[in-house]
Order: structure tokens, then sequence, then C-alpha cells
């Protein structure tokens, strides 16, 4: 779980009063380039707001890590929705070797600014942005802009009310707004998601990435072939047979990854093990010299309990809901009722 900045709304709410249009004959590399002037109350709201965007932008190395979104409403007023970008949170809290591996759950914030009247400066400021760069920047109606703060960025994004894509900040501002949605956007919604197809090529791709050396042990394996038959004819499908069977080969190759359950306590260790476990995997070259564990623990009764488990895994991730204590067979059942068999 990845948390953004939840302080600059606060910020914005109590300070935030008004946009001012404009030009800067020189900021960069931008020759009269349109500015947008977030005017505060005084200025030392204007710089401690602006402190952070910029750390946003310093931590991604790009003006867009603050996204500015209008909407535009029937009536003729507008709003001006400003929050941290999605990937650039992620890109900042998830190292580049994870981030292939996981799906981050990222809990943002935004914050919505209503305007009376979709004024001539804004309509010149649109028209100009929709085709180039431009500079954020706070400021006071007395001093004017604070451009040493200032930031270039490379879009704005502008929706009627009416037409506002599902998955975006600006959306669930305006539900908010409405008294619809709560403050906080998680992700991933479902559509985001991988599908049940996306999962079976994933996990052929990392069963075979990860443990390469140990499926081909265990296909020439006559006891454990006996074992795998047994279970076929149970109704179980020959990934399950092999990711259960690999699982239980790196428990017993890397004990020390797996504490036992009353030393886990709560979701945050569990997702610490599962880091370790991954980084171990990431690291380690599955080689032919690894042992497969003593034929006992792959035993037709173990296997079931493995199998158990990496479904209810399954269904957890597939679901984003916890999974009730039931029978091997009803857990069996809800894999093939979700399409994931």
């Amino acid at each position: 779980m990845v948390v953004a900045d939840m302080e600059f709304p606060e910020i914005l709410r109590s300070s935030f009063i008004a946009l001012a249009y404009g030009q800067v004959p020189q900021f960069g590399a931008l020759i009269n380039g349109p500015l947008l002037m977030m005017v505060f109350k005084d200025e030392d709201s204007g710089h401690k707001c602006f402190a952070q965007f910029n750390s946003w932008c310093n931590a991604s190395g790009d003006g867009d890590a603050i996204c500015v979104g209008f909407i535009e409403f029937d009536s003729g007023e507008y709003g001006m929705c400003i929050y941290q970008d999605h990937e650039s949170i992620i890109k900042q809290y998830v190292s580049e070797i994870h981030r292939p591996e996981v799906e981050p759950i990222v809990m943002n914030i935004g914050h919505l600014k209503m305007f009376p009247e979709q004024s001539k400066g804004y309509r010149w400021f649109r028209a100009l942005v929709e085709k180039e760069k431009f500079i954020l920047a706070p400021g006071t109606s007395e001093q004017g802009p604070m451009l040493d703060l200032g930031i270039i960025k490379g879009k704005a994004h502008f929706f009627n009310e009416r037409n506002i894509p599902e998955n975006t900040m600006e959306n669930v501002l305006l539900k908010l707004k409405s008294g619809r949605q709560s403050e906080v956007q998680r992700h991933s919604p479902r559509e985001l998601r991988p599908t049940e197809k996306d999962i079976q090529e994933r996990r052929c791709e990392q069963l075979w990435r990860f443990f390469p050396a140990t499926i081909e042990r265990l296909r020439l394996n006559q006891e454990f072939l006996k074992t795998k038959n047994k279970l076929k004819e149970e109704g179980y499908k020959e990934w399950q047979i092999f990711q259960a069977a690999c699982n239980i080969c790196l428990v017993y190759r890397t004990p020390e990854l797996f504490p036992s359950t009353e030393n886990v306590s709560g979701s945050g260790q569990t997702d610490t093990i599962s880091i370790r476990i991954l980084d171990y995997l990431l690291a380690n070259i599955d080689e032919l010299s690894l042992s497969l564990p003593p034929l006992e623990k792959l035993s037709v009764e173990i296997m079931h309990r493995q199998i158990y488990i990496d479904s209810v895994e399954l269904i957890k991730y597939f679901t984003a809901a916890e999974v009730p204590e039931k029978k091997m067979k009803e857990i069996q059942n809800d894999v093939i009722t979700l399409g994931l068999l």
C-alpha cells in the first residue's frame, strides 16, 4: 500500500482563494509561457503548499507529478482539481526491481476549488495550454507570482461535468462535492486489475521464471507423478499441482523466509514476508543442484493443504475481499465459479 501526500488539501482549503492568468517572458526554456497563478491569502501559505508540490516533482523529475484538471459545469461555473499523479507516487515509493512484480494499492487525495464563472482569462488559458506547456506558480494579490516556486507543466486536463472518465481523480472529487464519494481515492479499480486470462498467463510465466529446474525435476520424478495423477483424478488442474509443489519446495529450502503463524500478526507483517520472499526469488537462481524435499513432504495430503492455501490467496487477490474458512471442495468450486481454473 502506497499513501500519497495527505497534508496539502488542508492548506488549499484554508488559503487558496483565486486563480490568475498571464504570461511570463522567460521561465526556464519557456518563452512567453502561459502562467496559471494560484492565489493564496498570504505568502507563507503559498510557500508551504508549493514546497510540497516541488518535492513531488523533484522526486519524479517531472512537473506533471502535480496534476491539474478543470471541470466545466453547464451552469457556467468551473472547478480546478489538484492532486498527485498516480504513477509518480508509485515511482517515488516502489523500487524499480519491485515495480513489474507487484500491484500497489495507492491511496490518493485531491482538492476541488470551485469558481463562479468561466472567465475570458480562463478561456484564453485553456486555448493555449491545450497545445503547449505552462507555468504553475503560487502568488498573492499584493505581491504577484512567486516564480521561484514555479513548476513547468506539460499538460492540464479539461472535462465537462457530464463527460468525466470514471477512473480519474476529477470524477472522484466531483462525487465528493455531491457527497457520493469519500475523499481518499483507492486504486486499483476492478477494471484496472488483471483479468482471469492475465492471471493465468502471469502464473505460467512466473512459475517457469522462478522454478524452471524444480519443475523439470518434478516432471522426471516417478513418485511425484503418481501423486500428480491422483490429484488430477480428483479434479485439480496441472497448474494447481505444480504451483503447490513449487511452493512446498521453496518452504523446504528456505524455512527462514516463513515464520510460524503464531509469530505473524496483521496484514502488514504478512505483506513484509511476501516482499521478503519476492526479493529472494529475484536474487536467487533455481539451480539443478537444489534438491527436492523428501517425498513425504509432497504427499497427497500435504499437496491438498497447499492447493487450498494457494486457492484462498488467489480468490482473495481476485475479489479484493477476505475469504471465510471453507472446505477444500467449496474453495475449489469458488475458483471454478470465478473463472480462475
